[in-house]
């Protein structure tokens, strides 16, 4: 399950907080092996009526994941300029076309997708991201590709691995277990990789460690090691060696009891950039999932605090047409909105952000996805008024064929 969807992860996430699944789920991408056997056991009507519904989407994927076929896929789309991302945001180029096939098995899996964009602030060209291959061996695999990632269990802003620019050619190791004595699961990741050219460092190393030892709370861990400064980062970062890890840690508390049908949870995530600083980050949220009228909704509220940057850092991002892998915009902000996914297939968010650098300023997003011409087409739109972003008016649209 890969980092690409809000809509499918709020469905694993609601079937998590409710107790349907117990293995940690706030790692993307996210193995089969740590939920599949849980979804097998399930009674469908057993579920509570706004739990059949997301139980039904995330078991129909898992039946197409275990065909054993080969599955294709073509997408074309663009937007005008680069913009924050939220889970799920992977669209980081102006224009650009998308093909690929993919078969999965239970020893192996690979993709191959053949893109020819102009990403921002650079020239068109081909390119292979979300391009893999894995090796399965019982709880263990290995795979190597181009894969978005995103680790915690935010929705909006991320302190470890985000998906503000291009996936990271990464060489990765992944073990999970769910029969593990006194903490029940365990699912560790870890990767070395080539990070892109608008990042400080170009390499790094970052293992995650996440477990569920009770069904209302999953915890986990990560470390990031980063080698390799580019020249122009220079004089705009610390350059000693303790400047060079970054260790985090997150927590999600699923409330054990739904409210009118909504089942809330409690959320946060902390990071320290830097061994030698005494100013840390942290994420802290709540969100709310259920269903209104039969439509499901998840319902989000997030606060990131982190340092404010200073006025070379704003210079700086208001000149780069798309963000490195390793940035993560600078000071707090607050977002609040909401996920929907409508009982005819259409799916919308809606999200309102208060941004606060050294100046403040307000983001709007709004995203709307449809079924259109056998495949999925969407459209997004997103205003600002920070003077650090290049364009106060974003907008993008895309349309996917899966077969």
């Amino acid at each position: 399950m890969e980092a690409d969807d809000p809509y499918f992860r709020s469905n694993i996430q609601l079937l998590a907080d409710s107790g349907v699944l117990s293995a940690p789920v706030n790692s993307y991408p996210l193995p089969w092996a740590l939920i599949a056997d849980d979804l097998k056991k399930v009674t469908p009507r057993q579920l509570s009526s706004y739990l059949q519904t997301a139980y039904y989407h995330v078991r129909f994927v898992l039946q197409r994941a275990e065909k054993k076929r080969f599955q294709a896929n073509f997408k074309v789309g663009g937007e005008n300029s680069a913009t924050p991302a939220a889970f799920g945001q992977t669209d980081h180029h102006l224009w650009g076309m998308t093909g690929g096939v993919e078969y999965v098995s239970d020893f192996y899996a690979f993709r191959m997708n053949g893109t020819y964009s102009e990403f921002h602030g650079d020239s068109p060209k081909f390119s292979e991201d979300g391009s893999y291959f894995a090796i399965n061996m019982k709880a263990f695999s290995f795979n190597f590709g181009r894969l978005e990632r995103w680790w915690g269990p935010s929705w909006q802003s991320t302190l470890s691995q985000g998906q503000n620019a291009r996936p990271m050619p990464a060489l990765a190791l992944n073990y999970a277990d769910n029969d593990i004595p006194f903490i029940e699961n365990l699912f560790v990741e870890t990767f070395v990789a080539i990070v892109d050219d608008n990042s400080a460092y170009l390499r790094k190393v970052a293992t995650r460690i996440s477990t569920r030892p009770f069904v209302w709370i999953e915890l986990a861990s990560d470390y990031t090691y980063h080698w390799d400064l580019a020249d122009s980062w220079g004089d705009r970062i610390g350059t000693q060696e303790n400047d060079r890890h970054q260790i985090g840690m997150d927590f999600r508390i699923s409330v054990p009891m739904a409210i009118f049908q909504f089942q809330p949870g409690i959320y946060g995530q902390w990071q320290k950039d830097s061994l030698d600083h005494t100013d840390d980050s942290f994420i802290a949220g709540v969100d709310f999932s259920g269903d209104i009228y039969h439509q499901q909704v998840r319902f989000i509220a997030e606060y990131k605090n982190s340092n404010s940057g200073t006025q070379q850092w704003i210079d700086w991002l208001s000149s780069v047409d798309q963000a490195g892998n390793e940035s993560i915009l600078f000071g707090d902000v607050i977002s609040v909105g909401t996920y929907i996914q409508f009982s005819n297939d259409h799916k919308m968010n809606v999200f309102v952000h208060h941004e606060k650098m050294q100046t403040n300023a307000v983001r709007f997003n709004l995203s709307y996805q449809l079924p259109f011409l056998y495949g999925q087409l969407v459209g997004r739109f997103n205003y600002t008024n920070a003077v650090w972003e290049k364009e106060h008016y974003q907008g993008g649209l895309s349309w996917e064929y899966r077969f």
